[in-house]
């Protein structure tokens, strides 16, 4: 849970750099049962209503999806110091997924169907070195090849990485020392625009910045992005990249008290503000994640005294909020995820007291809840940005922590 403990302000221990290794896999099968608070199928036919988007505008009760989700990872892999799903990513058919761990390191591991795991890489890369790699932000595909990006929440005497793999078992790092910046704590996030990479950056120092390379080799990153886009350490870190109408966009988070912005490039290099203040309330101080759903872009925020927001945009300029109290619940603070699934848009509403919340819409202003709170334990109670979501094999998959260790739970309809 300390990764998502962060988005409460908490911070963690430092990481040191580390040089390449190849590692053997490792198979494993989950060694606990499922949690007893899995859902349940529904006692009857007449208990289970039927979806809005299926023809049905009536009230859609929660069993319409519950009776369709579990837990295809309950117990981080065997392991319970591995405490949080935070990234999952499809790569030559097959599921990847990262456990962070703060007491051995992070690792990451591999199935074919959801099922059977075996895990890819030592933790945190290389044994010797342990805890210093905690936790992989975010994987992409990007030219054959599956890129990781690794760090920890605080800036350190070392700094964040990036790992590639030609096969998913061979691993070699691209890039070292924060590319040269120590303060460069971790790699939060990557993008595919026009054909080259992009790589964001956690920095409580300088203020996060963007990295490019149109190979991903070592020695071919430049930097388009730092000092929190010139508005320095209090834009610290950018949450998500997306691409909407020829454009990419940028979220960046700041400090309590600081709203929120959104940034946007036509060529990676030259960038417009689009959004500032938090869209106008500074108490948006945080982004979660970016999506584009039917022709708009929506952005979520992170809101403590009123609840989430969602706002969206149709020309990137102009914004219109679309959710602005947590769905009615203040305690659901900020939506970290934000996922297009099945000719819907699905969200998920970090709650720290009941536990995270799934709500589904088909148009953006009308939302349903669609899982039981938690998935009925309160300990899963957040996702990390849209990162520890995939759809895989036709189902949804959600990436979170839990009693047992990290949790992957899985929706299909």
């Amino acid at each position: 849970m300390k990764a998502n403990l962060f988005k409460l302000g908490t911070t963690f221990a430092l990481m040191i750099v580390v040089m390449g290794c190849s590692t053997a896999p490792t198979p494993v099968s989950p060694t606990q049962a499922p949690p007893t608070s899995t859902p349940t199928e529904p006692n009857s036919a007449s208990e289970k209503t039927v979806c809005p988007y299926e023809g049905n505008t009536d009230t859609q009760t929660l069993n319409c999806i519950d009776a369709g989700a579990e837990p295809i990872v309950w117990d981080g892999f065997g392991n319970e110091s591995n405490e949080v799903i935070d990234a999952l990513e499809i790569f030559d058919d097959n599921l990847y997924a990262e456990a962070s761990n703060y007491s051995e390191g992070a690792s990451i591991w591999r199935s074919v169907d959801g099922r059977d795991w075996t895990q890819m890489t030592s933790p945190g890369f290389d044994s010797a070195y342990g805890a210093n790699n905690p936790i992989v932000f975010d994987m992409v595909t990007f030219k054959d090849q599956l890129y990781a990006g690794t760090g920890n929440w605080e800036s350190t005497p070392s700094a964040g990485q990036i790992w590639r793999s030609a096969d998913g078992t061979d691993w070699s790092p691209v890039a070292l020392d924060g590319l040269g910046n120590p303060n460069n704590a971790g790699f939060t996030t990557f993008t595919n625009f026009n054909g080259v990479l992009y790589a964001a950056t956690l920095n409580h120092s300088d203020g996060a910045e963007l990295w490019r390379s149109s190979t991903g080799d070592d020695g071919s990153w430049e930097r388009v992005a730092a000092q929190g886009f010139e508005g320095g350490s209090v834009y610290f870190i950018i949450t998500s990249l997306t691409t909407f109408k020829e454009q990419l966009y940028a979220s960046v988070e700041a400090t309590l008290g600081t709203g929120a912005q959104v940034w946007r490039s036509s060529n990676g290099t030259n960038w417009t503000l689009v959004s500032k203040d938090g869209f106008g309330d500074t108490d948006n101080f945080q982004t979660g994640s970016s999506v584009v759903y039917r022709g708009q872009l929506y952005v979520t925020t992170r809101n403590d005294v009123t609840g989430t927001q969602v706002w969206r945009s149709s020309n990137g300029t102009t914004w219109v909020q679309v959710v602005g109290d947590g769905f009615g619940d203040t305690n659901n603070f900020k939506i970290e995820s934000l996922t297009t699934y099945a000719d819907a848009l699905y969200a998920a509403a970090n709650n720290l007291g009941t536990g995270v919340q799934l709500w589904r819409s088909i148009d953006g202003i009308n939302w349903i809840q669609i899982n039981a709170d938690g998935f009925g334990d309160s300990s899963i109670f957040s996702s990390l940005w849209s990162n520890g979501t995939v759809v895989f094999q036709g189902n949804y998959l959600f990436g979170s922590s839990g009693s047992f260790g990290g949790v992957i739970w899985q929706i299909h309809r």
